[in-house]
């Protein structure tokens, strides 16, 4: 491969040493190079003091993270929107809910948290059994009836593959 290559507007695509991108505009990115022995490093820059680094896929790809064979090769977020359901007082085992949610699959860790559920007695444990199907087991300590079964809420989804 020749490191040294140019586009088509003849620029330099290339660079030995660090590359820096959009700091121009308030929000670039660093690309560092790193000798033999140390990692390569990817670094916001701009005129803040503190920034964040979004990775993100394109349409519902993911983000992978290291090589096939790492720990964390892929993690995904997911808004689900669901309705909690009412759970007897009494009762400490729950009932399972399922939703539809694109690009969920069978064999990953999922974890899930409601978002604006308003009673925290709530355990809930998501699993996926079939692709694109979200199952999620609803649980609580028993001591109340918890929950109308009315109201839509938003949860985040975090699948990791």
């Amino acid at each position: 491969m020749e490191y040294r290559s140019t586009n088509s507007l003849g620029k330099y695509v290339h660079f030995g040493g660090s590359l820096v991108a959009g700091a121009d505009m308030g929000s670039g990115i660093e690309l560092n190079p790193n000798s033999s022995g140390s990692a390569p490093s990817i670094t916001p820059v701009g005129d803040e003091s503190n920034k964040s680094l979004v990775l993100s896929g394109k349409g519902t790809g993911g983000v992978q993270i290291g090589s096939s064979g790492s720990a964390i090769p892929e993690i995904r977020k997911f808004t689900v929107q669901f309705t909690a359901p009412v759970l007897s007082s009494g009762v400490a085992t729950g009932i399972e809910s399922t939703y539809t949610v694109a690009g969920v699959s069978t064999g990953t860790v999922l974890v899930f948290t409601p978002t604006n559920l308003i009673d925290a007695k709530y355990n809930v444990r998501p699993r996926c059994s079939t692709v694109d199907e979200l199952t999620l087991a609803w649980s609580h300590d028993g001591t109340s009836t918890l929950g109308s079964g009315e109201s839509t809420n938003r949860g985040v989804l975090l699948q990791f593959k």
